[in-house]
């Protein structure tokens, strides 16, 4: 079962990396900051992109413990403006 990682990026740089062009400085470290601890940042909803849902990212993760070393380490990066760890589902 994997861990969701959701991550919430600055404007410019959810753009940037929803057009696949890490252009910025901030950016490129997110990217190498995931690529170090081997997760991909995917869009939260692949629809989304111009929408307030635009700037949202997941990664999943199956370990707990890195998903909390990568909430850490992405929350350090100027491009990042939250991150958490998905709470589990629950039943009403």
């Amino acid at each position: 079962m994997s861990i969701e990682v959701v991550v919430r990026l600055r404007t410019d740089e959810a753009a940037a990396l929803r057009a696949r062009s890490p252009d910025t400085p901030a950016l490129r470290a997110v990217l190498e900051a995931a690529a170090e601890l081997g997760v991909a940042l995917d869009p939260a909803d692949s629809a989304a992109a111009g929408s307030a849902l635009a700037g949202w990212f997941v990664a999943y993760v199956a370990d707990p413990d890195l998903a909390q070393e990568v909430v850490d380490r992405l929350a350090q990066c100027d491009a990042v403006e939250a991150a958490y760890i998905k709470p589990p589902a629950e039943l009403p």
